[in-house]
């Protein structure tokens, strides 16, 4: 779906509590909404322990907030900031036709604070509301949605979920967190890295069966070895670096616009979520790492939470694993050490369906047209 070029007096500020360097739906809002012609502000943190900003974008301004894990610095003080450059923001776009959008809970609690609030507002959750019963910032939203004109969620469990624990009746608009689409081409030509490679990027975490992946790797064949990459100062990976093998590398954060050449020098992905929660068994459309596997034109193995193996074998790019233990992740590695072929054929299919299908771009263009439309009326009806 296409987007046509928008006027020159649109504006969008995008609120994100959460460091846009490692939030990709803001990284991908931002860019889509600059190239739509608006002119894009968000309001930001850095990510901990960063001592520069890794996103940029053409037409987008990033306004940082002092951050959260300063020495000293009050949850008064931060909310405090938080409200000042966002009320900054407002004003600065006064006069342009303004959507705000308002990325999870607290984000949603800094845009309902701030003043002069804008006439177009939309929320967007990534997560699902895991403290509904406990937390304040997420039991006001019963009240304080029904302010904001629309909501967006990556999946639609998640979506149906945050529907039924605030009792909202209005629909969702369903975003998966998919990756934007590059200037590639359908075909990705990247070269790759020695001997058989596998990768898994994202958080490294009890839920993400890391550790039980690294322990699969002496059962792997010969040449291949395990990448991990991601946040290396996180308790996990603390823990897995005393003990790891040779066969095995964690590589820490990469900035978002340098992980897809890096994944793509590998040969195969992994991503094997824990089902019991809620969270992760309605990730479908909110786990990028399957989707940026994908972009990077990788073969994967996945698992059997709801939805990825529609995903990943329905459209034979990949196969899931119905137990996971380490002789069954070895042996998924295996069939695709041995069967290179394979592996280069579903890597192709994966990097097409991306191209095509499962891009940023194709699922916001209804979410930028929808604002445009809501714009225009409240100008003719002002």
């Amino acid at each position: 779906m296409s987007v046509r070029p928008r006027l020159s007096d649109t504006a969008a500020i995008l609120i994100s509590p959460g460091a846009v360097d490692a939030y990709p739906p803001v990284q991908c809002q931002a860019r889509l909404l600059s190239e739509a012609g608006y002119a894009v502000e968000v309001v930001t943190t850095f990510r901990k322990g960063a001592q520069a900003m890794a996103f940029a974008a053409p037409g987008v301004k990033v306004t940082i907030v002092h951050p959260p894990w300063c020495r000293g610095l009050s949850r008064m003080h931060r909310t405090t900031s938080f409200l000042a450059k966002i009320t900054a923001a407002r004003l600065a776009a006064r006069g342009k036709r303004l959507v705000e959008i308002a990325f999870d809970p607290l984000g949603m609690l800094y845009s309902d604070m701030a003043p002069f609030r804008p006439s177009l507002r939309g929320a967007h959750f990534h997560e699902s509301l895991q403290h509904i019963e406990t937390s304040r910032v997420e039991q006001r939203l019963r009240l304080s949605l029904g302010r904001y004109q629309f909501c967006m969620a990556p999946d639609e469990d998640r979506a149906q979920h945050i529907r039924t624990v605030l009792s909202l009746k209005d629909r969702f608009l369903v975003v998966p967190n998919y990756p934007l689409r590059d200037g590639a081409g359908e075909t990705l030509q990247v070269g790759k890295t020695p001997g058989f490679e596998v990768v898994y990027c994202g958080t490294i975490g009890e839920t993400q069966k890391i550790d039980m992946i690294a322990a699969s790797v002496e059962q792997w064949p010969g040449d291949a070895q395990f990448t991990i990459i991601g946040d290396d100062a996180s308790p996990l990976a603390t823990r897995l670096k005393s003990g790891l093998s040779s066969r095995v590398n964690i590589e820490g954060w990469m900035p978002y616009d340098l992980l897809r050449n890096r994944l793509a020098s590998a040969r195969l992905g992994i991503s094997l979520l824990e089902g019991a929660s809620f969270q992760w068994r309605s990730a479908l459309g909110a786990s990028n790492k399957r989707y940026q596997y994908m972009q990077a034109g990788l073969a994967q193995i996945g698992d059997g939470n709801p939805g990825v193996p529609g995903l990943i074998e329905g459209n034979g790019i990949g196969i899931c694993l119905k137990t996971v233990s380490p002789g069954d992740i070895a042996a998924a590695v295996a069939l695709y050490c041995n069967t290179p072929e394979r592996c280069v054929m579903e890597g192709r299919r994966a990097r097409r369906l991306y191209w095509q299908r499962y891009n940023y771009d194709r699922c916001f263009a209804p979410v930028i047209e929808m604002i445009e439309h809501r714009l225009q009326h409240q100008a003719l009806a002002s």
